[in-house]
């Protein structure tokens, strides 16, 4: 009988030595996230944009030499901003086959070449100005502070290990459309998911659900990175190789 007292008052030890469980965490106020990420990144220097899409494919116009105004497919970009109004990359295009595009623009100025080819200037991306990218009321401002049907879903991880709040919602697609070079050409709201690093509170990734043809849609994803890191923009010189 004494024996099973002592197993009964170590058992009753055991559970009172138990931590309590914890609390759940409370959810952030997404709208303060947003506006917290938009602040954050308009303040940077510079930072590199990486532009992938899946799905059905996305045709835009462009402007390609010789050919004039053609009807290309978006691929992929890759590129830099620089304060306050400069932006070079390369942009991936289908036109018949594969193309990489470099693009290089200042202000209202715009150069393009195809390959190793000299370097032509003209509006690659019409009406597209670096600074949109950051301005009051384009870019990651519109995307990131005036969206409509807000959520917060919660907490995650990118592919890379980097930890994230996720938030959905709608935006205006002509004022986000400068986040793709001005490559999306709608009036309608854009599905957007947007997710925020939790500990830089930087904007990490933003996917835009884009219409097509037959109640198709693409996904564009554009991952932000290399925040403040050396500007590598070099201006093109127009007739160089």
């Amino acid at each position: 009988m004494r024996s099973l007292w002592i197993v009964i008052v170590l058992g009753l030890v055991l559970v009172g030595c138990q931590p309590a469980p914890a609390e759940p965490e409370e959810a952030p106020d997404p709208l303060t996230l947003l506006n917290t990420a938009a602040e954050r990144i308009r303040a940077v220097e510079t930072f590199r944009l990486a532009v992938d899409v899946s799905g059905d494919a996305h045709f835009f116009f462009a402007e390609l030499g010789n050919d004039g105004v053609v009807s290309a497919e978006f691929i992929q970009a890759r590129a830099q901003y620089a304060a306050p109004d400069v932006f070079q990359g390369q942009v991936r295009i289908r036109y018949g086959v594969p193309i990489d595009v470099e693009v290089y623009a200042e202000a209202e100025d715009q150069f393009y070449r195809l390959g190793n080819l000299p370097w032509i200037q003209g509006d690659f991306a019409p009406e597209f100005t670096p600074a949109m990218l950051l301005a009051e009321e384009t870019g990651f401002q519109a995307a990131l502070t005036t969206m409509e049907d807000l959520t917060y879903v919660g907490r995650t991880t990118l592919e890379d290990g980097q930890p994230v709040y996720h938030l959905t919602g709608r935006a205006n697609g002509p004022q986000v459309s400068s986040l793709v070079v001005g490559l999306i050409n709608t009036q309608e709201d854009l599905p957007l998911d947007v997710f925020v690093h939790t500990e830089t509170g930087y904007p990490s990734r933003i996917t835009m659900r884009v219409p097509q043809a037959d109640d198709g849609e693409s996904v564009f994803m554009i991952d932000v990175y290399d925040i403040d890191a050396p500007s590598e923009v070099s201006a093109p010189t127009v007739g160089e190789e």
